[in-house]
C-alpha cells in the first residue's frame, strides 16, 4: 500500500463519508465559517430566529447597525465569563432576554415542544476547518452544533506512524485556539474536573554511596553517573522503605476516600523498579498481616531479574489463582484492584474515576507531568478530593509544568521548522548518500501496486553502499553521523506532528535516514562493571513540602522543543570524583540513624556456608519465611555488637529491622542459588 493510498486526507474522506451518511447522521455546514467571530455565524443566527422569534424580535429592537454581529459578540461575551460548555448547556441573557443556542434531548417524549426544539438542533461536519484568520491554520475535521464549533480533530493515521498522543500534541501546541479556551482552571471552576494540586506532598531522597573496593577506574562519567543512580533507586532499602510508605498512605487516606473506595496508582521510572516495587509493597502486606487489598501492575513486555522472567499477567493473579490478563486489566483493577503500579503505562488515556491517590517515584516534566498526575482528576460520585505523594519531584517543577495549561495554551515562540534544512545540509557533507540512493529507495517504498515478496531485498540493496561507506569513516565521524541522522529523524517527527510540511523531498529523506539508521551498525559500549564495587552508606527521606501548589490565574507561553546540537563524545572521569559529584547533589544532614547498615550484614550472610546450603536445597517461599530470619538475627547481633552507634536504629525500630530482613532475603537466595 502506498503512501498516497494511506495518507490523512484518504482517512479524512472515509471518516466524513460515515458521518455524513444516514448512519452518522450529521450535515455537511453550507455557511461561511468566520474566523475573526470563532462562528458559522449564518447557521447560528438562522438557528436562534427559528427557535426563539420573540426573543430575536426583542433583541433586534434593542440594538442598531450589524445586528447578527452584534448576537455573536454578545455570546462571545457569555462565554468569556461563564465558559462556553455552561452557555451551551443554560444559555445565556442579554439585557435580560435569554436565549438558548442549543437544545438538550428531552429525558421523555411527552413534552412535544421540547422534542420538536431537541430536533432542530443542526449538527454538522465539516473537513480541513480553516479556523485561523490570522494564518494559514486549519484542523483536519470539526463538529459544530447550530453553527458553534464544539469539537475538532486531529486524524492521525497509523500507517503513517502516528498516533492519538501525536495528535494531542500538535492540538495543544501549534493550534490558534478557535474564539474560546475551555482551560484547565475554568474546568475546575465548573467542576467537571478535580484540582489535583489541593493535597501535594513532597519528599527529597538523600543519599551517600561510596566505592566497596580499591580500584578506582577512570570511566564514561554519564553512562557511569546513570549506573550508580540505578544502583540507588532500586537499592533494596530504597525500595523496602518507600513500600512501607505507599502501604500506609493507602490505609491511613486512600481507602478512606470515595465512601471506601478509593484507589491508588504507584509511578515507577523502569519496568525493573515497578517489579522490585509490587514484589516489595506485597511483602510488607504479608508481614502486617493486612488483609483484602489487592496489588496489580502494568508494563508492556517482560523483564528479567534475578534470573526470572516477570510479566504483567504472571505477576497479577486472583484470589483463586487465576492469572489476569492484560486486555483485563483495566477492569479487574476497577471491581477489586486497590494499588496499581505502572511503569511507562497507564499514565495518558487511563480514565478510572475512583483513582485518588497518586505515589510518583519518576521525574516528571512538562505536559508529561500533567497528563500523568490529571489521572486523578476525574470527577466522581463522593469524590472530593485527590492526594500525591511524590519522592521525584519539587513543588517548584510541579508548579512550573501545570502553570503552562492553567490557563490559555500557547507557544512561547514559533516553531523553527526550517532549522531541519540546516542539519539535512550537515547530513550530506558527509558524503554517504546521494539524491539517487534516495529516488531509489522511494521508488521501491512507494511502487504501484503495493511492496511484493522481494521489495524489503531490494530497498537494503540501495542501503547496503551506504551503510558500506559509513563503515569506512572512523569511529568519531561514524558516532557524529549516527547522531545527527538520530537528531534529524527525531526533529523531523516531532515538527510534522505539530506543522504541516509541504516538502515531499524532505519526507522522502526523512524515510530513508529513519530506515538506513536501523541498518547501520551500534558503535560498542565500554563495558561499565561497577557490581559489587559500590555501598549505600546513608540514606534519608526527608519531607520538603505538604499543602496546596497554588496555580496563578496568568497565561504562561509553553516553551516549545528546540532541535538539540550534536555534541562530541561524553567525558570521563574517574569513578571517586563521580561519585563526589553525585554525593554533593543529593547531600543531606545524616545521623549514625541514618546509616544504611545493609551491606555490612550482607557480607556476613555471604559467608554463612549454612545458609548457602539450604538456599541450594530450598524453595524460595521456605528460604524467606523459615530458615533466613535466624541467619539475619545472629549477622545483626553479632554487627550490634561490633558497632553499636551504627546498628541501634534498626533494633529500636521493629519495621526497619524486618523490613531490611525481608529486603536481603530475597537478595541472598538469588545470589546463592546463581552460584549452585
Amino acid at each position: 500500500m502506498s503512501i498516497e493510498e494511506t495518507n490523512e486526507k484518504r482517512f479524512e474522506s472515509d471518516i466524513e463519508a460515515f458521518l455524513l451518511s444516514p448512519a452518522g447522521c450529521y450535515t455537511k455546514n453550507l455557511s461561511t465559517y468566520e474566523p475573526d467571530l470563532g462562528l458559522y455565524t449564518e447557521t447560528l443566527m438562522d438557528f436562534v430566529k427559528d427557535t426563539q422569534p420573540k426573543a430575536w424580535k426583542r433583541f433586534a429592537l434593542q440594538n442598531t447597525g450589524n445586528i447578527e454581529r452584534k448576537f455573536a459578540q454578545a455570546f462571545h461575551l457569555a462565554c468569556d465569563t461563564y465558559g462556553l460548555v455552561h452557555v451551551l448547556r443554560h444559555g445565556f441573557k442579554h439585557r435580560g432576554t435569554e436565549f438558548k443556542v442549543c437544545y438538550f434531548r428531552p429525558v421523555s417524549g411527552l413534552n412535544e415542544t421540547t422534542a420538536a426544539l431537541y430536533e432542530r438542533n443542526v449538527i454538522t461536519c465539516n473537513r480541513q476547518w480553516q479556523f485561523s484568520q490570522e494564518y494559514a491554520l486549519s484542523v483536519d475535521m470539526v463538529l459544530a452544533v447550530n453553527g458553534i464549533p464544539v469539537f475538532a480533530w486531529e486524524l492521525k493515521n497509523q500507517y503513517t506512524g502516528q498516533t492519538v498522543e501525536n495528535a494531542k500534541r500538535q492540538w495543544m501546541y501549534d493550534r490558534d485556539p478557535h474564539f474560546h479556551v475551555y482551560s484547565m482552571r475554568q474546568a475546575i471552576e465548573e467542576e467537571f474536573i478535580l484540582d489535583v494540586l489541593k493535597n501535594y506532598m513532597s519528599y527529597d531522597t538523600c543519599f551517600r554511596i561510596a566505592k566497596s573496593v580499591e580500584d578506582n577506574p577512570e570511566l564514561p562519567e554519564s553512562r557511569a553517573t546513570k549506573i550508580i543512580r540505578k544502583y540507588q533507586k532500586l537499592h533494596p532499602y530504597n525500595i523496602t522503605q518507600k513500600a512501607q510508605m505507599i502501604v500506609e498512605t493507602f490505609r491511613e487516606t486512600t481507602a478512606k476516600a470515595i465512601g471506601g473506595k478509593g484507589k491508588m496508582m504507584v509511578v515507577t521510572d523502569s519496568r525493573l523498579a515497578a517489579v522490585r516495587y509490587i514484589k516489595a509493597i506485597r511483602d510488607y502486606i504479608k508481614r502486617q498481616n493486612y488483609t483484602e487489598l489487592m496489588v496489580l501492575v502494568a508494563f508492556s513486555g517482560s523483564i528479567t531479574d534475578g534470573g526470572e522472567e516477570y510479566t504483567e499477567p504472571t505477576l497479577n493473579t486472583r484470589e483463586n489463582g487465576s492469572h489476569i490478563s492484560e486486555s483485563q486489566l483495566k477492569a479487574e483493577f476497577h471491581e477489586n484492584g486497590n494499588i496499581l503500579v505502572v511503569a511507562e503505562k497507564y499514565q495518558t488515556g487511563f480514565d478510572e474515576p475512583l483513582l485518588h491517590t497518586m505515589i510518583v517515584d519518576k521525574k516528571l516534566k512538562g505536559v508529561k507531568a500533567v497528563q500523568t498526575l490529571s489521572r486523578l482528576n476525574r470527577i466522581f460520585d463522593g469524590k472530593t478530593d485527590t492526594f500525591i505523594l511524590d519522592f521525584a519531584n519539587t513543588e517548584e517543577e510541579i508548579l512550573a509544568a501545570f502553570q503552562s495549561f492553567y490557563q490559555e495554551t500557547s507557544l512561547s515562540q514559533e516553531v523553527s521548522v526550517d532549522l531541519i534544512y540546516k542539519t539535512q545540509q550537515e547530513l550530506r557533507a558527509y558524503n554517504l548518500y546521494s539524491e539517487e540512493d534516495i529516488a531509489a529507495f522511494i521508488g521501491e517504498w512507494t511502487k504501484a501496486g503495493g511492496q511484493d515478496e522481494r521489495a524489503l531485498g531490494r530497498m537494503t540493496s540501495v542501503l547496503k553502499p551506504v551503510a558500506d561507506r559509513y563503515n569506512e569513516k572512523d569511529s568519531e565521524e561514524r558516532y557524529q553521523f549516527r547522531r545527527q541522522v538520530r537528531s534529524f529523524t527525531r526533529w523531523y517527527s516531532y515538527i510534522t506532528q505539530i506543522v504541516r510540511m509541504f516538502d515531499r523531498g524532505m519526507q522522502a529523506e526523512y524515510r530513508f535516514l529513519y530506515c538506513l539508521l536501523k541498518l547501520l551498525p551500534v558503535e560498542e559500549k565500554e563495558p561499565i562493571d561497577l557490581d559489587g564495587k559500590l555501598k549505600l552508606e546513608y540514606y534519608k527521606l526527608k519531607k520538603t513540602f505538604a499543602g496546596v501548589i497554588v496555580l496563578e490565574k496568568k497565561n504562561v507561553p509553553y516553551e516549545a522543543a528546540t532541535q538539540k546540537g550534536v555534541s562530541g563524545k561524553q567525558s570521563r572521569n574517574i569513578l571517586d570524583e563521580i561519585l563526589k559529584r553525585i554525593n554533593e547533589r543529593f547531600k543531606g544532614e545524616f545521623t549514625d540513624g541514618d546509616k544504611v547498615v545493609v551491606e555490612a550484614i550482607h557480607d556476613r550472610l555471604v559467608k554463612d556456608e549454612n545458609l548457602r546450603d539450604s538456599a541450594r536445597t530450598s524453595e524460595a517461599i521456605i528460604f524467606t519465611e523459615s530458615i533466613f530470619p535466624a541467619a539475619f538475627d545472629t549477622a545483626a547481633m553479632d554487627s550490634y555488637i561490633e558497632q553499636q552507634e551504627s546498628y541501634q536504629s534498626i533494633f529500636d525500630d521493629k519495621s526497619k529491622y524486618e523490613a531490611l530482613m525481608h529486603a536481603l532475603a530475597g537478595v541472598i537466595y538469588q545470589e546463592m542459588r546463581q552460584q549452585v
